[in-house]
């Protein structure tokens, strides 16, 4: 609860904003919120140990940590010097520990989710949000993920099913600790398309079907116009 009613503050909502989508309300830097929802629980174990997995398998692929591993057995040779030895060996370390805390990259085991009408209204709440730091305000944006940035590749934009929004988290200061929490920001002409879209999406990502099944809501299969579709799932 008082994690919620931190972000609440951070987005500027007068105490009396029940919340859920009985907006709009005035939010911060002049900004009007039609939804604003928090999570009702944290991040499930089976999802976090999904994405946990999801942070290897990028780590082992496209990360460095196994080169820095090579890197540590090469200055390991006869002729290596101290010097070399002990970075090698900080190197080492550094490709451990990326090993070992997968859980260290998933940043939104709590999250709440806010809907505004116009890109205005974006706008004008992100410029809030960065304008907070922990030591004022309690609550500092430290990550943004621009779903509307003109860098995404079409292609990215298509596995996502054109669905854009607009990704910040927060550091918060709650009870003596801090939190990081996950605060999606939503056009509500794309929210409202999210409803039907995120079943579908928990089927590509596997959380239903057994492993070997994925690869079928991954990708499209030609199926014959006699065929009923029974062969797909054999």
């Amino acid at each position: 609860r008082s994690l919620a009613e931190r972000l609440r503050g951070a987005v500027g909502l007068a105490d009396n904003a029940a919340g859920g989508d009985g907006g709009p309300w005035q939010a911060g830097g002049g900004s009007k919120v039609t939804l604003f929802r928090t999570r009702a629980e944290a991040k499930g174990l089976p999802r976090i140990l999904e994405k946990m997995n999801e942070a290897l398998e990028e780590e082992v692929l496209a990360g460095r940590t196994q080169a820095l591993l090579k890197q540590q057995s090469a200055a390991h040779a006869p002729e290596a010097g101290a010097e070399e030895d002990l970075k090698a060996a900080a190197q080492r370390v550094s490709a451990v520990r990326e090993l070992l805390t997968p859980a260290c990259y998933i940043v939104d085991v709590n999250g709440a989710e806010v809907v505004v009408d116009s890109f205005a209204d974006m706008s004008a709440l992100y410029k809030h949000l960065m304008s907070q730091s922990l030591q004022k305000d309690r609550s500092q944006v430290v990550r943004i993920k621009n779903g509307f940035s003109g860098q995404i590749s079409a292609a990215e934009a298509a596995s996502k099913g054109g669905y854009r929004d607009l990704k910040l988290w927060l550091m918060c200061a709650v009870d003596g600790v801090r939190l990081v929490a996950e605060l999606q920001v939503h056009l509500r002409c794309f929210h409202e398309l999210k409803r039907v879209m995120h079943l579908p999406y928990e089927c590509s990502r596997g959380s239903f079907d057994h492993a070997h099944l994925v690869g079928l809501w991954r990708h499209e299969q030609p199926l014959d116009s006699r065929c009923c579709g029974g062969c797909c799932i054999s």
